[in-house]
């Protein structure tokens, strides 16, 4: 096989791969029977449960100024973080649908990040806990957004328990690429809900996904080389 032919074909797949995987993608609130936490104080926590392009992950809700509905379905922009925590963008970045409402929004989403990290996968063995980190989430960016159990904050059932733990972490040894932010892009949810969907937090796929998917466009990319170079030859 000729590497050098073949190498524009592999460089073109990864390409598409890449723009593929920066493009918004697809979100659908499907949780409702599948484990979301609460109510608590009149509003659902961790873990919302939603479909991202088909595949399902739980998230986060870090954005307390808004609500999603069962089965509703927008485009959100996927955010990222630097090694250092810093975010490509965000609900409460400049030009968000959210900005000037917290000025300490980029070391924010770094606590939000670390407090996500925090939460136990479902079925947790004490949901309250699960409650108080989500609280605390949305204490960062909003805060006049309700607390929980604020009369015994040394307790991890309070939020301010878990707003302490994460204005005392150490961020600096923080794996922030793990995790990414989905922001909604503006007008994409149906238009008969008057508020728009909520900014959500998640964990990345792993890896292995990641390189099987593109392992695979480049094998789909190889084989039609291949393909091509056959059918030339038999014409010739």
């Amino acid at each position: 096989m000729n590497f050098k032919k073949i190498t524009p074909i592999a460089c073109l797949v990864l390409g598409l791969a890449a723009m593929a995987l920066a493009s918004p993608v697809t979100v659908t609130f499907t949780s409702g029977t599948s484990g979301l936490g609460g109510p608590t104080q009149g509003v659902y926590y961790y873990p919302y449960v939603i479909s991202v392009n088909g595949g399902s992950m739980n998230v986060a809700c870090d954005d307390y100024y808004d609500e999603i509905h069962l089965g509703e379905s927008w485009q959100a922009t996927v955010n990222t973080l630097d090694a250092s925590g810093n975010v490509t963008g965000g609900i409460f970045a400049p030009g968000g649908a959210h900005a000037g409402v917290d000025a300490s929004w980029q070391s924010d989403y770094k606590k939000a990040v670390w407090l996500f990290s925090q939460l136990t996968p479902p079925p947790p063995v004490d949901n309250t806990v699960n409650a108080a980190i989500n609280f605390a989430i949305w204490d960062l960016f909003d805060h006049s957004a309700a607390t929980l159990n604020a009369g015994n904050p040394t307790s991890n059932t309070s939020s301010a328990y878990w707003l302490a733990q994460a204005n005392a972490a150490n961020l600096s040894n923080f794996d922030f690429s793990r995790f990414e932010i989905f922001t909604p892009v503006a007008g994409s949810w149906p238009s008969k809900y008057t508020t728009g969907p909520q900014e959500l937090i998640g964990e990345v796929p792993e890896p292995a996904s990641l390189a099987l998917m593109l392992g695979g466009l480049l094998c789909l990319g190889g084989l039609a080389w291949k393909q091509r170079n056959q059918q030339a030859g038999s014409v010739s």
